[in-house]
């Protein structure tokens, strides 16, 4: 599980933008899908919202800082950009495709 909290102006122009704290929870089950241990890093958004459209990034990145000793340290980057287009009645066009960086992978 992961929390991600944002700090960001009160007043915002053309773009609203924030940083703040991201924690990962080591909640998995299965050790194929997450590491035992607990991570920390930060994280920051930027987007903006002209006429119909939705457009931003997200980037975080975290360290491992506790957890079971003999797990695979943790430093992973998240990059993810969105797209968001707004049509009548509620319904929408979005892409927002995530990219991923294990520091820690050994290729």
């Amino acid at each position: 599980m992961t929390y991600k909290g944002f700090f960001s102006p009160a007043k915002s122009a053309k773009w609203i933008w924030g940083v703040g704290p991201a924690l990962v929870l080591p909640t998995a089950t299965e050790d194929r899908y997450a590491s035992d241990k607990w991570s920390a890093g930060v994280s920051a958004v930027a987007l903006s919202m002209p006429g119909k459209w939705v457009v931003g990034v997200l980037a975080q990145n975290v360290w491992s800082f506790a957890g079971d000793s003999d797990a695979a340290d943790v430093n992973k980057f998240v990059f993810q950009y969105f797209i968001n287009y707004n049509l009548d009645n509620g319904w929408y066009l979005t892409s927002t495709p995530v990219i991923t960086a294990n520091w820690e992978a050994s290729s």
